[in-house]
């Protein structure tokens, strides 16, 4: 069964600092099964190849109503709010918040870039420019 794209994606891109990875990693293997208990949402992590101690923390919602319930319990639930002010100690400054969908663009199924295709030899270090 294929699996839908999300109807709702909230990232959150952070600075850690590198003594507190350790701790983040850990906290976040017990957070992520709490973030995710009332269903429809899924969470992931991205760590940047390009900035040290940068993240992007991703919940990714299947329906517009989980996106909108999960809201009011981000609000209002007592064990969402020990859990986030548990996680903001981890981070410098304030996140950078963005909701997003995905766009479609093509006809293929999904719509996940793919990336550029390699060319030249094996082993070639040539890197990739996305711009």
């Amino acid at each position: 069964m294929a699996k839908s794209e999300p109807a709702a994606l909230v990232l959150l891109i952070y600075k850690v600092p590198s003594r507190k990875r350790a701790g983040l990693l850990k906290f976040l293997r017990e957070a992520f099964p709490v973030y995710e208990a009332p269903g429809g949402i899924h969470m992931s992590l991205l760590e940047s190849q390009q900035q040290d101690g940068q993240f992007v923390e991703i919940a990714a919602y299947e329906t517009d109503e989980d996106f909108r319930l999960d809201q009011i319990r981000v609000e209002s639930d007592p064990r969402m709010k020990e859990v986030l002010g548990r996680w903001q100690k981890f981070i410098e400054g304030r996140p950078q918040v963005l909701l997003v969908r995905n766009v479609a663009v093509s006809k293929r199924r999904g719509n996940t870039p793919r990336g550029p295709k390699r060319r030249g030899r094996k082993g070639s270090r040539k890197q990739a420019s996305y711009c």
